[in-house]
């Protein structure tokens, strides 16, 4: 998912009681994850910044051992790629992200490109 972004996480579970307690948890990410109800099967959750992150969800019903499921979730920042003569400017739409100024580098190969200069959006251009 790209950031800045909240996706509607839902999970299910087989409890003959009705009685089971469940949660949803952050257990590993570079940011902050938000819950809209970590005690609810389905809850809106958002990410403070984009990175790798691990969610569990675990259902107990106080007699039987805790029950666990993970799911890992890649927040991303969303890119534009324009040309502008031989170089590319590569931009983003999150206030995270900076506006890059690229070239095609000969010495590292077919694909692969230098960076030539960065600034805060909104700025003017620099030249390399």
């Amino acid at each position: 998912m790209q950031h800045p972004a909240t996706a509607i996480f839902s999970a299910s579970k087989h409890d003959p009681s009705g009685a089971a307690a469940i949660e949803w948890k952050q257990y590993s990410g570079p940011g902050t994850v938000s819950f809209s109800n970590s005690r609810a099967l389905a809850t809106a959750v958002s990410f403070s910044a984009p990175g790798l992150y691990t969610l569990l969800f675990s259902a107990t019903d106080g007699t039987h051992g805790v029950a666990y499921d993970a799911v890992v979730v890649a927040v991303t920042v969303g890119v534009s790629v324009a040309r502008e003569g031989c170089d590319m400017i590569v931009s983003s739409q999150s206030a995270l992200a900076q506006r890059y100024r690229v070239e095609q580098s000969v010495e590292l190969g077919p694909g692969l490109w230098t960076l030539l200069s960065d600034q805060l959006p909104g700025m003017a251009e620099q030249s390399p």
